[in-house]
This record gives C-alpha cells, sequence and structure tokens, in this order.
C-alpha cells in the first residue's frame, strides 16, 4: 500500500493532519485492491479513466465505477455525508 507522506515538505505538520493521515491510510486498506487503485491513479496520480483502465486492464466504464465506489467508501470510513462532492 502507497503511504501518504506528510513529512520533508518543510510544511508544518499539525496533530489533527495526523490524524487524518493515519484514518485514510486505514480506510484505504480496507478497500478493494482495484478499487483502490483506480481512486489513486485518478485522484493522486491524474490519470484520466481511460488510462487506469489500460493500465488495470478493465473497461473505462469500469475503472470509473471503482474510482467513484471507492470515493463513497471512504466518504463513509471518515464521517462525511453521502451527498457531498
Amino acid at each position: 500500500t502507497q503511504r501518504l507522506s506528510s513529512g520533508g515538505d518543510g510544511l508544518e505538520t499539525r496533530p489533527g493532519d495526523i490524524l487524518l493521515t493515519t484514518r485514510l491510510e486505514a480506510a484505504l486498506d480496507e478497500l478493494p485492491e482495484r478499487q483502490r487503485l483506480a481512486l489513486l491513479l485518478f485522484e493522486v496520480d491524474g490519470y484520466a479513466h481511460a488510462e487506469i483502465g489500460a493500465i488495470l486492464g478493465i473497461p473505462e466504464g469500469t475503472a470509473r465505477s471503482d474510482a467513484f465506489h471507492a470515493r463513497r467508501k471512504l466518504r463513509r470510513a471518515l464521517g462525511g455525508r453521502e451527498g457531498k462532492p
């Protein structure tokens, strides 16, 4: 699993940031692998859904769906509302 880093960039780290990072990493670890990869490739690495499909060997629509469902599961795990973008 790819880990999120909060150090080494010269920015001050607040205790709440560390807690959020820990919760986010735990929630990411709970996602099915393909959903986690689709989400990270889209949100972190900036790939388009078509590119994600090619990377993962799945149709573009499946990549889009996997990223959507992963985002929804993360929102639930982190206590967000369903209707919030």
